[in-house]
């Protein structure tokens, strides 16, 4: 079983919380919550960040383990054009991100 759905599932039942209860907390069909629980699909994108805060994870920790950011320190803040930058340190590819607003965005003052 993948990870995330590992991480999804132990936080849930830490939290007393059912499938039923986080899709409906985080605007999404049971039958998909269903999924991630058992590792047939992945979260998109878009719900890593309610999930982390409804679940009480580590702020990035489901886009690591479901592959979107390399393992390493993640350091966020916004170019000149005010476009959030993500820079992953202690990896492969040490270069800079973009387009990860939906996970990081809330941590980078506008």
């Amino acid at each position: 079983m993948h990870d995330g759905a590992v991480r999804i599932r132990t936080a849930a039942a830490r939290l007393g919380l059912s499938q039923r209860e986080i899709a409906q907390s985080i605007g999404v069909s049971a039958q998909a919550v269903n999924k991630w629980w058992h590792g047939e699909s992945e979260p998109s994108r878009e719900h890593f960040a309610p999930l982390e805060r409804l679940l009480e994870l580590q702020r990035g920790d489901l886009s690591l383990l479901y592959g979107l950011v390399p393992a390493g320190r993640i350091e966020v803040e916004r170019d000149g054009n005010g476009d959030l930058l993500v820079r992953v340190s202690g990896s492969s590819d040490p270069g800079w991100l973009k387009g990860m607003e939906p996970l990081f965005g809330d941590l980078v003052a506008a």
